[in-house]
């Protein structure tokens, strides 16, 4: 679609854009993934915690996909869902350390 997109004045902008922000969300992904691994090998030895990441990553995907295929609206919600949850579960221990 790239070739199509050029024949238009100004597309070329938005190209770079769409460039620019899939880098940005790659490297936020690969970020995401990090978090996930490093309480798996702090908890575990970096050989099991590695391979318990591993699964983890494979359940989620296989989960993703097959909601997406089942019922998108209802996954939709469900990572939002376990998105706070997830931030939640991250700041709520920070809170007695906190000084008010």
């Amino acid at each position: 679609m790239s070739r199509h997109l050029d024949r238009h004045p100004g597309m070329g902008l938005v190209l770079r854009m769409a460039a620019a922000l899939r880098g940005l969300l790659r490297c936020v992904g690969v970020l995401l993934l990090a978090c996930v691994w490093v309480p798996c090998v702090a908890g575990w030895n970096a050989t099991v915690g590695t391979v318990a990441a591993i699964g983890f990553w494979s359940l989620g995907a296989l989960l993703a996909a097959g909601g997406m295929s089942w019922s998108p609206r209802w996954t939709a919600r469900t990572g939002a869902v376990a998105a706070l949850l997830g931030v939640s579960g991250c700041v709520l221990p920070l809170l007695p350390a906190m000084r008010w």
